[in-house]
């Protein structure tokens, strides 16, 4: 199979522009050259008017493409904040129970030195009071 794609093309150029010419005769012939450069001066704006609407249209459609990207890696950015937020607050929630533990253990090793000083017997074997029948 041969590719005859230029020469389609080559062909659809060359019968648009006999057309062309056959349509720009026929109107000078019956109306006048004046008249053909109104024609193509109106059909020149048509197209430039088209062009212009077409380009818009292709601004705006890659425009609200582009900041639905923009909103959808705004959102996963968020998202992905909240989790790093999340495992933030685990952290020290963790940090703050070890914390927490550690002043137990701290405290109960504290406990029994505490309880030396606190019930001091000599003062109850020194004193004249008779403590048997207390208990």
């Amino acid at each position: 199979m041969k590719n005859h794609e230029g020469t389609t093309d080559f062909l659809k150029l060359f019968f648009s522009l006999l057309f062309v010419g056959i349509v720009v005769w026929w109107i000078e012939s019956r109306f006048g050259a004046n008249i053909v450069l109104v024609v193509f001066a109106l059909i020149a704006g048509t197209l430039f008017f088209i062009g212009g609407s077409l380009l818009t249209s292709y601004i705006q459609k890659n425009t609200l493409s582009e900041i639905t990207k923009f909103s959808a890696n705004d959102a996963s950015i968020d998202r992905h904040r909240m989790l790093t937020l999340k495992e933030m607050s685990k952290s020290d929630a963790f940090y703050a129970k070890a914390d927490a533990t550690l002043k137990v253990i701290e405290a109960r090793k504290a406990l029994p030195k505490e309880k030396e000083v606190l019930v001091d017997n000599t003062f109850w074997q020194d004193s004249k009071v008779d403590t048997e029948g207390w208990v």
